[in-house]
Formats: structure tokens, sequence, C-alpha cells
């Protein structure tokens, strides 16, 4: 997998499974707290646990990618193929998150370790944007984009 395509495919953030929120609680907060999550089973290299974290009809727009990843099959795919290229050390900064009904918006910084052409780590980093939506006690992200910087 080439560094480019690796660097796009780490930052599929939107995982993000996140507890029902709750009157009061400070959104940003709460948003941080999911992307710790999700980083850390990215970190752990668990493709399937983060394909949960997505909704069934999720839409994920790699930068650099000729078509979105549509679905959690896909999504799980695209992970695995991240793992075995050697992504690790992922890092979500959430900047500002809003919620309006049942919808999470969620948007902030994203850095991770990935092998470049050189067969050496180089830290990769950019923004994304997600939505999340509520589905039962939990929300997930139904569209996730990012960028490289």
């Amino acid at each position: 997998m080439s560094h480019t395509k690796l660097v796009h495919a780490c930052v599929l953030i939107g995982g993000l499974l996140l507890p029902t929120l709750t009157f009061g609680q400070d959104m940003k907060a709460q948003a941080q707290a999911g992307a710790d999550k999700w980083d850390q089973t990215f970190n752990k290299a668990d493709a399937k646990t983060l394909a949960t974290f997505y909704a069934p009809d999720a839409v994920v727009l790699p930068a650099g990618s000729s078509q979105p990843l549509k679905g959690v099959e896909a999504v799980q795919n695209y992970y695995e193929g991240l793992f075995k290229a050697g992504a690790s050390d992922h890092k979500l900064r959430v900047e500002g998150a809003e919620t309006k009904g049942d919808t999470l918006t969620m948007y902030g910084q994203w850095q991770v370790m990935a092998p470049g052409n050189d067969g050496k780590k180089h830290e990769v980093k950019g923004y994304f944007l997600n939505v999340l939506e509520g589905q039962g006690d939990q929300r997930r992200i139904t569209y996730a984009i990012w960028n490289t910087h």
C-alpha cells in the first residue's frame, strides 16, 4: 500500500462510538472521549472492533481515494489493510462538536505514524469532519471525510 493511501486510510476517523449524550454535558469533551476510545482501538490494530464504531450504511470519503467506502465490511477491510501496512500511533484532537437532534457533527485534527515509500515511519496529519447519528444507546459514524496537510 502506498504511503499516500495509507495516510488517507488512517484517518477513517469517524467511528467514535459515543454514549448517548445527556443534557448539560460539554459536547466537545464528550466527542473527545469517544475519539480517545477510537484511538485506543486503532492502536490495538483491531479492525473488527473499529468496524463496530460505524453505522451499517456508513459512507467514508478518504482523501485521495477514487471511491467512497460504503458499509461496515468495506471499513473493516480498509483497516485490515492499514494494519498490515504498519499504521500505528493514531491520535485525534477534537476542535469542535455540536448536536442537532440525534446528529452529532464533530471536526478536528488527526495524526498517525505510517510507513513511507522509504520504509521508515513518518508522521502524517490532517483535518477530519464526522457526522454521527444516534442508533439505540450509541452514536455511530454515518459520514466521514478527511484530508492531509
